[in-house]
């Protein structure tokens, strides 16, 4: 590679359409724009910038083996310098955290499915492209990636063909070890959570479903929609969007917009990892969800990259208590709450909205502290 480096560009002319025509209908695909973008292979550059320019709103970090491609690549990539890092790297053993991006492609070379899946977050894309079909040198049939990617907990999202190439497209999937237990147990107590959570709403929450769906604007996404007890809240003209981690509690609360909201878009999904693009909604809402959530710095972060400029992100939440004795009392019961219920009593959603960049609008907590109603808005 190193050899072929001062002449590969002639030889070979990689910005040409047809070279790149697998990994550009690959991407046609994804149901999302990515953030984070990693080019594995990069060679002289030609797949960086072609996802540059499809991805404005992208960084890409692009790497290769060889050193002479890495430079020859920085040479022709002037117009992307400023969202193109490249860098010498190999494939098989890449210098990055895990979890870093959202999509990974690569175009004619050999797979690493591990490393992949290792930098790639929940989520996230894998593109396995080939310019000339079964004829690329280093090709990989469909179904030995599909049965080495499935190993690895990846989900198989389309295949298919471009100007004599191919294309595999898989998405690593959301889940992590502890997800199932979680979706389990909601599936398993939906048919009783109206139930139990009415006899708290009375004593702790009262007015606080109405308080939140009051200050909804727009286009508006609900996390965590439970069984939909906040549906009859949101006033009229809104046009309402809700996403839910388990399936038995989305079943319920479809059944709830049926009758009281048809218009809703209820879907399944997971707050900590949101597959809608930037800056799709106006409002944001969350009722007693964000102390189950798993990683509730993640969920908020997500509201952020969805929510547009001046978009509001407005909580009910049980938190922290202010008061020493409290918050002693809290501290003793978390550990049989996280077991029983999978419920942190012990955290503090103002700090996790400061943490993230929003402004706090409004800001109300009673019940000895344990009760927060807060509304926080995007930065314009």
């Amino acid at each position: 590679w190193e050899r072929s480096a001062g002449s590969w560009d002639e030889r070979i002319d990689p910005d040409r359409p047809e070279h790149l025509a697998p990994l550009d209908a690959a991407c046609d695909r994804l149901d999302s724009q990515p953030r984070r973008i990693l080019e594995l292979g990069t060679g002289t550059g030609a797949g960086a910038r072609m996802l540059a320019r499809r991805f404005a709103g992208a960084s890409v970090a692009a790497v290769d083996l060889s050193p002479a491609m890495v430079d020859a690549a920085r040479a022709r990539s002037a117009e992307v310098a400023d969202r193109v890092q490249f860098a010498v790297a190999d494939a098989a053993s890449l210098p990055y955290d895990g979890d870093a991006f959202d999509l990974v492609t690569q175009l004619n070379m050999p797979v690493y499915p591990s490393e992949i899946a290792r930098v790639l977050q929940p989520g996230g894309h894998v593109v396995v492209a080939s310019s000339l079909g079964p004829a690329t040198p280093y090709y990989t049939p469909e179904r030995l990636l599909q049965r080495r990617f499935a190993k690895l907990g990846f989900e198989h999202v389309a295949t298919g063909q471009a100007a004599g190439g191919t294309y595999f497209l898989a998405r690593r999937s959301q889940r992590r070890p502890g997800d199932d237990a979680l979706r389990r147990y909601y599936d398993k107590t939906a048919g009783r959570y109206d139930r139990q959570i009415s006899f708290f709403e009375r004593v702790l929450f009262g007015g606080g479903r109405e308080w939140v769906c009051s200050q909804a604007e727009g286009d508006v996404l609900e996390l965590a929609v439970g069984t939909g007890r906040n549906m009859r809240h949101y006033p009229p003209g809104i046009r309402l969007t809700g996403i839910e981690f388990s399936p038995g509690m989305l079943e319920l609360a479809r059944k709830e917009a049926a009758l009281v909201r048809p218009d809703a878009d209820l879907r399944e999904g997971n707050a900590e990892t949101l597959d809608f693009p930037d800056e799709s909604f106006d409002t944001v809402t969350c009722t007693l969800a964000l102390c189950t959530i798993p990683d509730d710095r993640a969920a908020v972060a997500e509201a952020m990259r969805v929510l547009r400029p001046g978009g509001r992100l407005v909580l009910l939440e049980h938190v922290r208590s202010p008061l020493l004795p409290v918050r002693l009392v809290e501290r003793l019961l978390e550990p049989l709450f996280l077991r029983l219920e999978h419920d942190h009593l012990m955290r503090e959603p103002l700090d996790t909205v400061r943490a993230a960049g929003f402004v706090v609008e409004q800001l109300e907590r009673s019940k000895l502290g344990i009760v927060e109603r807060l509304a926080v808005r995007k930065p314009s």
